[in-house]
């Protein structure tokens, strides 16, 4: 969201480039290598300029934007990390889990257990 700095200043300077437009009202013809127009008001040029100026910046922007944020994700690692395992059992207390939580390998039953759970 752009801050109220900037949001004043670019109405500040539409105002202006508005005023600027209906100032010179006497008509135009545009030539541009091969394309021409028949004539328009100056002011209607303008802001159709203006128009396109702001179309462009706002692309621009845009583009910016997704690299930046391209960036940040290859910083950080794109891929989300799996979530943590769930604690292991204390010592000595029951439980019908027979993983010891993915950790290591090990049971973390207190000697003796053969790490299978409770025999029936």
């Amino acid at each position: 969201m752009p801050s109220r700095a900037a949001l004043i200043t670019s109405l500040i300077l539409s105002i202006i480039m508005v005023a600027f437009a209906l100032a010179n009202t006497h008509t135009v013809e545009v030539s541009f290598v091969f394309f021409r127009t028949p004539p328009y008001p100056v002011a209607l040029l303008l802001i159709v300029t203006f128009a396109i100026g702001v179309l462009v910046g706002v692309l621009a922007s845009f583009g910016g934007r997704k690299k930046a944020e391209k960036r940040k994700q290859s910083r950080s690692g794109s891929v989300p990390s799996p979530p943590p395992d769930p604690p292991a059992p204390r010592r000595g207390s029951p439980s019908n889990d027979s993983s010891d939580g993915g950790s290591s390998g090990r049971s973390t039953r207190g000697p003796g257990s053969s790490g299978s759970g409770p025999k029936a």
